[in-house]
């Protein structure tokens, strides 16, 4: 198609159906208590959590409802698969613009990146309602942390899997009536071969 959007959304779209399908293969794996090792490589965090905005915006709803921040400084890299990264923070942002939506009221989910001499930490904060007692219960445990009623509660036991597989820390720092945030680290690095 010479349409231009075509053009623009094609490999977009190419992208997240290969990402839905390696999901469900790894969801499936998940289950026999698998997850696919880690292939670690020199990730340009800026570029990918743009990536991860834009992939959360075109699946929300309400664009006016839920605005996207991102914080994340030009010549910030992690060492990981970027496949696991970007499902990580795919799927923590996608948590918080659901929490929002069901708040009923306007919201902001804002992934920022700190960088220190061996890590990186990126935290995804968000202004919803806080997460139920029953989550926070079974915040990592597959089968038993859904918030909702048609959520399977395997997310965010993947999201600690990858990140604990790809050398870093995936944990709940706050939580309550004005917002949740979640911290993610990760090895950096400062060498400049991308993935």
């Amino acid at each position: 198609s010479s349409d231009p959007v075509v053009e623009r959304m094609a490999p977009k779209l190419i992208r997240s159906l290969d990402r839905a399908i390696r999901l469900c293969q790894s969801t499936l794996a998940f289950g026999k208590a698998e997850e696919a090792p880690p292939e670690p490589r020199i990730v340009d965090l800026a570029s990918l959590a743009a990536e991860v905005g834009e992939s959360v915006s075109l699946g929300a709803q309400d664009d006016a409802m839920i605005e996207i921040t991102l914080s994340v400084a030009d010549g910030t890299y992690v060492l990981a698969d970027p496949e696991h990264v970007f499902r990580i923070l795919g799927n923590l942002a996608k948590n918080a613009t659901e929490a929002i939506r069901a708040s009923g009221r306007p919201g902001g989910v804002t992934l920022k990146a700190l960088s220190g001499p061996d890590t990186v930490e990126i935290l995804v904060e968000d202004t919803g309602p806080g997460l139920p007692a029953k989550a926070l219960e079974n915040l990592f445990r597959p089968f038993q942390g859904s918030t909702r009623r048609d959520g399977a509660g395997l997310g965010l036991a993947i999201a600690h899997e990858l990140a604990a597989v790809n050398g870093g820390a995936l944990e709940l720092l706050a939580s309550t009536t004005t917002g949740t945030v979640f911290r993610l680290v990760l090895p950096a690095t400062r060498t400049a071969r991308l993935a």
